[in-house]
């Protein structure tokens, strides 16, 4: 080839490559600014995503599945505790983590949705955090990547949740629920028109329906005739937030139950009231019971006026008794002594001069007497001795006025076993004692003709026992009991009733007279000094 033509040919092939590499740089530079606007897009995707995933609070997770390497968000560590660390790892690390419960199923979960046709991950399990314990997350992930050529997963990308707070949620909810439904009171849920939500098993065991029965009505399907409980309720509740009262409800049927019923606003988060919780307690039961009290403490009320009643009487008749028993004295003893008095003066006054000494000093002698008698009656009304020297010295003394009296025609024997200073008797009841003694040693020497009277007088065990013995001639005890003048064993008898003793006695003609008394030392509050009065 000539040389001229050699070096146009040279020139052409020049600028065709020329123009070549200007049309491959224009197509690359067309493809890189294809590329650029691609990942500008893609860059704005993730960044949507990833600031929604964030703004939902999950973490993201990227596992690369050939190199088994997984790329993890900031949200993870900080969820799990861990302060600016993210990532990659291992994911055996990460399986590490999860408590030994849940990894054997999770590993075959993730396997599974490695393979065609590629589910979505969805699981919920405990995965450990700083602090060595662990926290509920939920795990969803979805397989991206894929080799055409094989069908091999390459890529696999995911969110974990913090389910902590919801299950805190889940489970306080339910605890709530369960409460509700085992609450032994009665529990509606109404919204603020009154209408009935929800209503608890026990609800509808008291008022008598299922729930499906009851939603959506209205309260007063259970105001009572003459209580309209639904009024009264929405009332207390606009004014105050809350009302209680006891009212009448109607139940299903025609039956009303006294309850007792509270109310209160429910509130959303912002304050605001959207419903009501009412809760209803049946206290039918402690409605019958206070009255049955009342009632019962209105029969208390009479059986103690009764019993004060019969007490007064009993103490009247003691008074009585000991008056009557005083008119004999006065009549019998010294009556007839101030009239043989009487009559020897009348003699003294028509008899001579002689016969006047002997006159006047049978007179005196009468007068003497009838001083002893007055004495005696006093000491009797007025036992000075047992207010001065306490009833053990009174009983003693009383003896040895007795054996005094009657010389050597009677026997006394005293046993008195009582430390007054240990065992303080009240003025009252020593007074009783002091007179039922009295009266049967007295019996004893006028009726009995005993030739041995023993009295023993002991305390024991918050009790006093009182024993009075004689040998004499004995009576029949229930016919002497019939007759209207024995006033000794009436006497005897009714302090027995005062003092709330156990009264004994074991008589027959011919074979003497045994009388015990038993006497608890507590006194009732109505036997008090103020209550009795001695002749």
């Amino acid at each position: 080839m000539p040389k001229a033509r050699l070096v146009v040919y040279k020139q052409e092939k020049r600028m065709q490559r020329e123009i070549l590499l200007k049309q491959r740089e224009q197509q690359l530079q067309t493809q890189l600014r294809t590329l650029e606007k691609l990942h500008r897009e893609l860059q704005v995707a993730e960044n949507r995503w990833s600031y929604a995933l964030q703004g939902n609070g999950d973490a993201v997770w990227d596992w690369n599945i050939k190199k088994d390497e997984i790329f993890l968000s900031y949200r993870f560590y900080e969820m799990l505790g861990f302060k600016n660390m993210n990532g990659s790892r291992r994911l055996s690390s990460v399986l590490s983590n999860i408590h030994a419960s849940y990894r054997s199923a999770f590993e075959a979960e993730v396997s599974f949705c490695t393979l065609s046709p590629y589910p979505s991950l969805v699981q919920e399990i405990l995965i450990k955090n700083q602090e060595e314990s662990y926290i509920w997350v939920m795990v969803r992930g979805k397989v991206v990547e894929v080799d055409e050529s094989t069908g091999e997963s390459l890529r696999m990308v995911g969110t974990m949740t913090d389910l902590s707070s919801i299950k805190l949620m889940k489970r306080e909810l339910s605890i709530y629920e369960e409460m509700i439904k085992q609450n032994q009171t009665a529990i509606l849920l109404t919204d603020l028109g009154g209408h009935i939500e929800f209503m608890n098993e026990t609800a509808g065991e008291l008022l008598g329906y299922h729930e499906a029965e009851t939603l959506y009505h209205q309260l007063n399907m259970f105001d009572a005739e003459k209580s309209p409980f639904s009024e009264m309720l929405a009332e207390g509740v606009r004014q105050s937030g809350g009302w209680s009262d006891e009212v009448l409800l109607k139940i299903a049927g025609t039956r009303e139950i006294e309850t007792h019923i509270t109310a209160s606003l429910l509130r959303d988060e912002h304050d605001e009231p959207y419903g009501i919780v009412i809760n209803i307690k049946d206290i039918s039961e402690r409605i019958t019971l206070a009255r049955s009290i009342a009632q019962l403490e209105k029969e208390k009320m009479a059986t103690e006026l009764n019993h004060q009643r019969k007490f007064t009487e009993m103490m009247i008749q003691v008074q009585e008794n000991e008056k009557i028993k005083l008119a004999k004295e006065l009549h019998d003893g010294i009556g007839q002594m101030l009239n043989l008095t009487k009559l020897h003066v009348e003699t003294a006054q028509t008899n001579n001069s002689k016969t006047l000494p002997h006159d006047l000093n049978r007179i005196k002698e009468l007068l003497v007497q009838t001083l002893r008698d007055v004495k005696s009656i006093t000491h009797e009304l007025t036992p000075l001795s047992l207010q001065q020297l306490g009833l053990q010295n009174a009983l003693l003394a009383m003896m040895n006025c007795y054996q005094e009296a009657v010389q050597e025609k009677t026997r006394f024997q005293v046993k008195i076993d009582i430390n007054e200073d240990e065992t303080p008797i009240p003025e009252t009841l020593a007074m009783h004692i002091y007179r039922i003694a009295q009266e049967t040693v007295s019996n004893a020497i006028k009726y009995a003709q005993a030739k041995t009277i023993s009295l023993m007088l002991i305390a024991l065990k918050n009790k006093i026992h009182l024993l009075i013995e004689d040998d004499g001639v004995g009576f029949h005890y229930e016919e002497e009991r019939q007759k209207s003048h024995s006033f000794g064993l009436k006497n005897l008898q009714e302090r027995s009733k005062l003092m709330e003793g156990r009264l004994l006695i074991d008589t027959a003609p011919g074979s003497g007279c045994t009388i015990s008394i038993t006497i608890p030392l507590a006194i009732p509050v109505n036997h008090t000094k103020s209550t009795i009065h001695e002749n």
